[in-house]
């Protein structure tokens, strides 16, 4: 479906109006990247994490053919005045694919103004840093560590609403996910895969804990804040009776095993494969660990931030 659609405060009236040439699964990008707190247009996300989920309306307001596009744009964003400030959250008057002057720019001032962007909004300058996503089940805040108690006294829990998250599972299952029927080349399995291994991983060298039904990855210098406010190393009880369920009743033999899986012995017991060494550490409050530092140890080479590991990890012999 080719057109446009507007997205409404409906306590402020303000508007952002969009065009796509494909409606639907724009619209779910806006869904998910303001449930993320990554939408790309700040004063849209600022708006809606000062209002709640519960306050804005999203609707197609216009279909059109692809070569009128830009026109249309241009025409509701004139219409509703959304380019003003006072009255809604577009950037520029439209046309382009409402980036306007960003598509004039050549490459090395689109990348200028991405790092601008990008510092803007990242660490200390993002107007949620430090601060914790709670719901009540419709709205969505953020709100500062001093305020969690009176929150949790009022019925608020960490995250975001249960019909947000249907909305992102729908969104991502089957046909509607983009990446349905594909399937990634070996070279970018590999490009993946690297990305996300050793130091490179977001959790890398990171520790596990949790406080009632939530868990966190935390950074070493932040143990003693967090253990001081009652957090507890590793996963949780209910977290770990969960996993036990899920996997109750099944049964991984040798004989079912991939060629290629390693059988690692620890602490007295056996592993089949090295996702299940790497669950078994990481729900005993080690950070994430890759294959690749697994078989380190196992070879008795010392892999930074486990040292306690050494030489306590073997593969045995197939």
């Amino acid at each position: 479906m080719i057109g446009i659609y507007k997205i409404t405060n409906i306590i402020n009236q303000k508007c952002y109006i969009g065009q796509s040439t494909d409606l639907i699964q724009r619209i779910r990008k806006h869904i998910k990247t303001l449930v993320n707190g990554t939408n790309s247009n700040e004063h849209l996300q600022n708006a809606y994490n000062k209002y709640g989920q519960g306050n804005f309306t999203i609707e197609i307001i216009e279909e059109c053919d692809i070569e009128n596009l830009d026109n249309r744009e241009i025409f509701w964003i004139d219409y509703y005045k959304s380019y003003d400030s006072q009255f809604g959250y577009n950037k520029t008057k439209g046309g382009t694919g409402g980036n306007g002057y960003f598509e004039l720019c050549n490459e090395d001032e689109k990348n200028c103004i991405k790092l601008k962007k990008s510092e803007r909004v990242s660490g200390i300058n993002n107007p949620n840093y430090g601060m914790n996503c709670y719901t009540d089940g419709i709205v969505i805040k953020y709100i500062k560590d001093d305020e969690i108690e009176l929150y949790e006294s009022q019925g608020w829990r960490p995250g975001v609403p249960d019909f947000v998250r249907e909305k992102e599972r729908i969104a991502n299952t089957g046909p509607a996910n983009g990446f349905y029927g594909k399937k990634h080349s070996d070279e970018t399995k590999q490009k993946l895969s690297d990305n996300r291994t050793g130091d490179k991983n977001w959790n890398f060298g990171k520790v596990i804990y949790h406080k009632d039904n939530e868990q966190k990855y935390v950074d070493p210098t932040e143990i003693e804040y967090y253990e001081t406010n009652g957090w507890i190393k590793g996963v949780s009880e209910d977290t770990k009776r969960k996993i036990s369920e899920k996997n109750k009743g099944k049964k991984i033999t040798e004989d079912i095993l991939r060629p290629r899986s390693n059988v690692y012995l620890y602490d007295g017991e056996e592993y089949i494969g090295w996702r299940k060494m790497q669950t078994h550490l990481r729900n005993n409050g080690y950070p994430q660990i890759s294959e690749a530092a697994i078989v380190k140890l196992s070879n008795n080479q010392s892999v930074r931030g486990y040292d306690d590991l050494f030489g306590e990890i073997t593969i045995k012999e197939k």
